[in-house]
Parts: C-alpha cells; structure tokens; sequence
C-alpha cells in the first residue's frame, strides 16, 4: 500500500441548524484522521516494520493509535503515541519470531473511529544444506567494459538467511584473467537477510568476452556469465580550427564489439558537437562533425567523453585560431 503525500490541517467548520425563523450555530473542529499504513519492503523479509500515514499534521499534544496483530509470530506495542505536528511515522517495538512455514499476519492501526489493516508475510529461513539463489546484474546492466569496475551483481536468497547467516565463495570461473573480484572471495549474507553484493575489476579487451560468475554455497553453485566489450579508449580532435569552420572528430575502442557502444560528448567553449557518438557493432571507430564559433582570440575548447554507467574516456582538446 502506498501512502497519500497530500497532507491536509485541521480546520474548524461552522455548523447551522435551521427551523422556521430560528437557528442554532456551533462550531465545530476537523482534525487530521487516519490515512494509511504501511509494511516497507526490503531484502530482510522477515524484519517488520510498521509505517503510520495521517491526513495532515496531529494538532497538539498529538495523536494514539491503537495496534494489532492477529498472529503471535509478530508481536506489535499496544498503543503508540505520535507528537503533535507529526504526519506519520515508524511503530517502534515490534518484535518477530521465527516460522516453519509461510505465514500470513494482518497488522491494523485504530486512530479514532477509523480502522486501516495490511499484511506482511513472514517466510522460514533458507535450509543451508538445499540453498536456493540466483545471481542478477543489479540494476539489468547490460553492458560491461574492459578496463573498468563492474557494476554490481546480486546474489539472491529465495528465502532468509538462518541465524547466524550462510557464508559462501565469490569465484571467476577457470579463473579467467580477465575479471578479477574488487571484493573478498568469502561472502556472508547475514542471518535474516536474503542478499550479498559483488563488484569486479575487469582487464582490457580487444574482443567480445564472457566470463562466468560463481557464487558457491557449498556443493551448490549458481552462475551469471557477463558479456565484457572493448571500451572507448580515445576521443580524436584536430589540434586546431579556425573559428566558424566545421571539423572532423571520431571516437575510437579498444576492438570491434558484439553491440553498438554510446559515447556522450559534453564541450566547453566556442563548438557545437553532437550529444552523442555511436560506434557500431562491429567497427573499431566513429567519426562526427563539429562546428566550431568566430573568435577574435585563440580559445581551448575542452571535450569530455563518458560510456556506459559513467565510465570517462580521457579529455580531449583543440584549438580555436582566429
């Protein structure tokens, strides 16, 4: 359940009563109610948390809420009382025991007359002589570059990790000189928690090449092969161009790659460049046109190149002669 960001104050409305020639008046103060509430979600599963949403501001000296669980494997605080301001915030004292089975708990806030329930799903610990993962490039990235650090890779518990956690092995396999861990060989994803993360250092490469990620939980052992490029290795200028002239760039990699290679170009000073350059699959390097600006003095105009999630190709310089 997603909470409502429109928060609302109280506010006082006046009330008439009418009959025939009479009337009666009284006013009558509306304060902010229950909005919503909500489980936040994270890769300890089994760690509840409780997030309480109101409809505006609590007037002061703020606002009780009444809690429940139906289930004794989540044990939540009677009552919790919220500051006079505060549009919502987190049910301290909520504590957890462990289940044998997936279990279904319904948790509910009372504030007034109002009653808002969720549930949250509490799920046995990973059996540590059966584990069962998976290896993700986090955040789908789909291309690598030699000569970089990786991004991320995930490897992903299908359940909680027990007490005291699982500790595995981070390996290349063949050992594959070509990547290298950034992190220790020896992985732990702690108990409760479903997830460790690994970074790699990846050697240059003047040809499409995979390597094989390994995280080994014992005589289990899940895999994610990682497809590494050429990369970008230089931006070319002329030395100089006379202002108002156009002139002729490229961009050159380290070898042909299996799929197109972006670069962004970003120039400071008198020159108008294309916002990005593609090389092709295939091809070794891409040519593009600049137009450079009359000047009436020499000006340096800096060219800064980046591919992939924000690796930098080496600056590049040129001259603009009157």
């Amino acid at each position: 359940m997603t909470a409502d960001t429109h928060y609302s104050p109280s506010y006082v409305a006046k009330v008439t009563a009418r009959r025939n020639r009479s009337s009666l008046t009284a006013r009558l103060t509306v304060a902010p109610g229950l909005n919503v509430i909500q489980v936040p979600v994270g890769d300890r599963p089994n760690d509840v948390g409780l997030q309480v949403y109101f409809t505006g501001p609590l007037p002061e000296p703020g606002g009780t809420v009444a809690v429940r669980s139906d289930d004794p494997a989540v044990s939540v605080p009677a009552t919790h009382t919220f500051q006079g301001g505060a549009t919502g915030g987190g049910v301290p004292g909520i504590t957890v025991q462990p289940v044998t089975e997936e279990t279904e708990v319904a948790l509910s806030v009372t504030y007034g007359r109002r009653t808002v329930a969720t549930t949250t799903t509490l799920v046995p610990p990973a059996d540590p002589y059966d584990v069962i993962a998976t290896l993700v490039a986090q955040n789908a990235r789909e291309t690598e570059y030699g000569g970089t650090r990786s991004g991320q890779y995930d490897v992903w518990l299908d359940a909680p990790a027990p007490p005291g956690g699982l500790e595995f092995a981070w390996r290349i396999r063949d050992e594959d000189p070509v990547a290298t861990l950034d992190t220790s060989p020896y992985g732990h994803v702690p108990g409760g928690g479903t997830k460790a993360a690994a970074r790699l250092l990846l050697a240059p490469v003047a040809s499409t090449h995979v390597v094989v990620l390994e995280a080994a939980f014992g005589d289990r052992v899940f895999e994610l092969p990682i497809t590494i490029e050429p990369r970008p290795t230089d931006l070319v200028l002329p030395d100089s161009v006379v202002g108002g002239d156009t002139f002729t760039g490229s961009v050159v990699t380290a070898g042909p790659a299996s799929v197109d290679t972006v670069v962004e170009l970003v120039a400071f000073g008198p020159v108008d460049l294309p916002a990005r350059v593609v090389v092709r699959a295939g091809e070794t390097a891409a040519s593009f046109t600049g137009t450079t600006f009359s000047v009436e003095e020499e000006r340096v105009v800096t060219v800064h190149g980046s591919f992939g999630a924000g690796h930098s190709l080496e600056t590049a310089y040129t001259t603009v002669v009157p």
